[in-house]
């Protein structure tokens, strides 16, 4: 189920969300190609902790991807809010636009001679957020026989090497020294003092950012 995860396990909404990360694709000029690809450019996490960019070169056409790993937008599943395909839509296209103010800022800043380049692709990378960003691998505790993996919170494809011993460890009942990481868990109260810890470690800190899904459906 992937971002739609508590769609599907509603049980686990109070832990994870689905939201939606930006991305847009650049379009190197041709003279400026050879500086966006191997060797001289690799893929690259442009202070992730504080401006949240990163990408990879370019491709042969001078296709240049950049995304943003941050607070992201909160998806709603559109059966359930009984939302149109036409105003999920629009509401994205405005997400996506203001998205691209961010994005030329830090182009301009980062790499100068693509200050002008132009948009040629804009998507939104789907995600599901865990409270903490760590992934839940664990058998549900209330449905014998049913073990879920999943809450990538935009770590999934980094991790797929070993993905796939942890989980097989797991619905195996077999020790794996990550396996307690990744237990079933509950979110702390919102405002308590082990919810604050969570958002000033690693990856969850960029839940404190004040980037809101201001467009209501």
């Amino acid at each position: 189920a992937g971002a739609w995860t508590p769609v599907l396990l509603p049980q686990l909404k109070p832990v994870m969300r689905p939201v939606g990360q930006v991305v847009l694709h650049f379009q190197v000029p041709k003279k400026f190609i050879p500086l966006f690809r191997e060797p001289l450019f690799l893929p690259y996490v442009a202070d992730i902790g504080r401006t949240g960019f990163y990408g990879f070169m370019s491709k042969e056409d001078g296709r240049l991807k950049v995304g943003h790993h941050g607070f992201g937008y909160p998806m709603v599943d559109p059966d359930v809010a009984n939302v149109s395909e036409a105003d999920m839509d629009a509401v994205l296209q405005a997400a996506l636009e203001r998205e691209e103010k961010k994005f030329r800022a830090f182009i301009i800043k980062t790499f100068p001679v693509l200050h002008d380049a132009p948009i040629i692709f804009r998507r939104l990378c789907m995600y599901n957020d865990t409270f903490d960003t760590d992934f839940l691998i664990d058998h549900d505790p209330d449905r014998p026989g049913l073990v879920v993996a999943t809450g990538g919170s935009g770590h999934g494809f980094k991790f797929t090497p070993i993905l796939g011993s942890i989980i097989a460890d797991v619905v195996e009942r077999k020790s794996n020294s990550y396996a307690h990481r990744f237990r079933w868990r509950s979110a702390p109260k919102e405002g308590s003092a082990a919810a604050l810890n969570v958002q000033e470690k690693g990856d969850a800190a960029r839940f404190v950012e004040t980037d809101k899904f201001v467009s209501k459906l």
